[in-house]
């Protein structure tokens, strides 16, 4: 459980977040709309994009752990494909275990490859063959803990 300060932001003043549970939300006018989508005004208008109860989570988690900023996304997988298009490019590579879980491998062994990342499966309970499959290409090294569904544990 995340444990810090509220952070006061519901406009109805409730004791605790509410559960915004819309995909869009209500404008004064078509150019208001128009501007929140452009990102020209500061608003929610479509939760897939932004939603006050993930706002809320994302600001939590941020001043739980004294970072910068956080991303709340709906899945595991769209996680793992975030954070590794916004930190490897085309041309570059990554190094992960081949046990994972079925979306993963997938995304691995088709996606990254179709969009120029490469990926090199090692057994990465094998510290010195990683070494040797790892280059100046090499941006990240993925591994599942515990993985799934072999249940192996890299340290």
């Amino acid at each position: 459980m995340l444990t810090t300060a509220f952070l006061k932001e519901d406009p109805f003043n409730s004791l605790n977040m509410p559960v915004y549970e819309t995909v869009a939300f209500e404008f004064d006018s078509a150019e208001d709309i128009a501007e929140a989508f452009q990102d020209k005004k500061a608003a929610h208008a479509y939760s897939r994009s932004s939603n006050p109860t993930v706002e809320y989570l994302e600001r939590k988690i941020i001043s739980a752990t004294g970072g910068r900023a956080a991303l709340a996304l709906s899945s595991g997988m769209a996680a793992i494909s975030n954070t590794i298009i916004a930190l490897v490019k085309p041309g570059e590579n990554i190094i992960s275990s081949p046990n994972l879980f079925g979306h993963t491998y997938g995304l691995f062994s088709k996606t990254l490859p179709d969009l120029g990342i490469e990926v090199r499966f090692a057994d990465l309970l094998n510290p010195a063959g990683i070494e040797k499959i790892c280059d100046e290409k090499t941006k990240m090294l993925f591994f599942e803990t515990v993985t799934n569904p072999q249940l192996e544990v890299v340290n």
